[in-house]
């Protein structure tokens, strides 16, 4: 099996690094100028000013909490999402096997029933919640009752470069 590499995927997601300044900014010479020095003064000091949040984001990641909103400085897949936290336990014991064809199959159909529970959760649907639910691939406010799919990261995924749906972009 050939390697796998997200960011050549067709299904890679990364959310786009916002920019310090407005619009306005943009046009404006003087705030240019100081938007470039204060950048410049952060990486002399071998800082990023998206550290303390990746930080955050990273111990998400590494903890029992799921991502139910984009990350922010982490790759994620839009074919795994929402993420079925089953799945990729089933799917690395198959390849182990040596059965690419099976771990492929369930893959797919792991990923369509997801797709088809979350819009009926999203609608109400119990059934589907519960499914949802037991297969951690979606978060619900206890509050407001909002439901929120998981996010599956590239690096949780595709952890051996050996992406099972991999397709090239």
């Amino acid at each position: 099996m050939a390697v796998a590499i997200c960011k050549k995927c067709v299904h890679y997601r990364m959310r786009a690094k916002p920019y310090m300044g407005s619009d306005f900014d943009k046009r404006n010479p003087a705030s240019i100028k100081i938007i470039e020095k204060w950048e410049q003064e952060y990486e002399d000091r071998g800082l990023s000013w998206e550290e303390p949040r990746a930080r955050v984001l990273l111990e998400n990641r590494t903890g029992a909490e799921a991502f139910d909103y984009e990350p922010y400085h982490f790759a994620w897949c839009a074919l795994f999402t929402p993420f079925d936290t089953l799945l990729r336990d089933v799917m690395d014991q198959a390849r182990d096997d040596g059965k690419l064809d099976y771990a492929k199959e369930l893959a797919t159909e792991s990923i369509k029933r997801g797709n088809d529970n979350y819009d009926k959760a999203l609608n109400g649907d119990s059934d589907a919640i519960d499914d949802l639910t037991k297969h951690h691939s979606i978060t619900i406010d206890p509050v407001s009752g909002e439901v929120s799919k998981v996010y599956a990261l590239c690096a949780i995924i595709n952890l051996n470069q050996q992406c099972l749906l991999f397709q090239s972009k």
